[in-house]
């Protein structure tokens, strides 16, 4: 009845810096920083109309993988630790009801960085049907003791059950939620109702390190070639944990997130090494790329 919640690795040896961020605030909130990045969208558009990819699946996609090469991002710290994660997990906002926009819920995207468009496609596609159906049951029980408790206990019980997720590691279908339930980080796509930017706040104990939004695409003013022109866009906005990541961890994130974007067929590339990689050292399923 009780497993691990989370595949850790080995905690990871902490520099006298990272102790000090550490315990320089409490987790999330006053150790998020906000920042964005404003970038073209010509050649993503191209390479997902030509292979017939839709945008949300490409930000699943293009998120797993540039967290897949900067790994410094992905993990929990527990008891002062850094415990990086085995694998990448995107947990991707859905909104239920459009009209009511009451009740948000969301998926998860297991070892989205090793599998193929078509797959990551398929079950985002079933389970966002089954969220809009309402048959989706990941969080059914969770959601009942909610409605019953008094909203004075709601912080205490959400902070224990945070502890006993990702402080102790320990999961119990008692607990009424998915194992695991918010992966490595959230990606939410505000542009699916016409917002442009936002930065989203870090749940305390959802434990991620990072929330990224991503705004709607649209002609902007941008500067090419020393020149400003009316190109489509998008916005991308972080939240990330300070005690993870300072300005240089961001902007080698940053960095590879624009190589993508300049480049969308890197992803192309980018999984068929990592499948290669992986059935020289042990079986694993290989996904057909489109």
């Amino acid at each position: 009845m009780i497993e691990k919640n989370v595949e850790f690795l080995a905690a990871k040896k902490l520099s006298p810096w990272r102790k000090i961020s550490f315990g320089s605030w409490r987790p999330t909130g006053d150790s998020s920083i906000y920042t964005s990045l404003h970038l073209p969208v010509a050649n993503v558009k191209a390479y997902l109309k030509e292979n017939n990819i839709d945008m949300h699946i490409f930000l699943i996609k293009m998120l797993a993988h540039a967290i897949a090469k900067n790994p410094h991002i992905n993990g929990v710290i527990r008891f002062g630790k850094f415990y990086p994660r085995k694998n990448v997990d995107i947990f991707y906002h859905v909104v239920s009801n459009m009209k009511e926009a009451e009740d948000l819920s969301g998926l998860v995207i297991r070892k989205a960085d090793k599998r193929s468009w078509r797959d990551v496609s398929k079950e985002f596609k079933t389970k966002v049907i089954a969220i809009k159906k309402g048959t989706d049951k990941s969080y059914d029980q969770i959601k009942k003791s909610f409605a019953l408790m008094p909203g004075l206990l709601a912080r205490p019980v959400l902070d224990l059950c945070a502890f006993l997720l990702y402080n102790l590691n320990l999961w119990s279908p008692l607990l009424g939620s998915p194992k695991d339930s918010f992966g490595s980080v959230m990606l939410t796509n505000i542009g699916s109702f016409g917002a442009d930017q936002a930065y989203c706040p870090i749940a305390p104990y959802t434990r991620i390190p990072m929330v990224v939004s991503a705004g709607k695409v649209a002609k902007r003013p941008f500067v090419i070639d020393d020149k400003v022109e009316a190109v489509e866009t998008i916005y991308l906005s972080f939240t990330y944990d300070h005690r993870i990541m300072d300005g240089v961890q961001y902007q080698w994130l940053a960095n590879t997130i624009k190589d993508i974007f300049m480049a969308p067929q890197i992803l192309d590339q980018e999984f068929k090494e990592t499948i290669n990689r992986e059935t020289q050292s042990e079986t694993v399923p290989v996904f057909n790329t489109p």
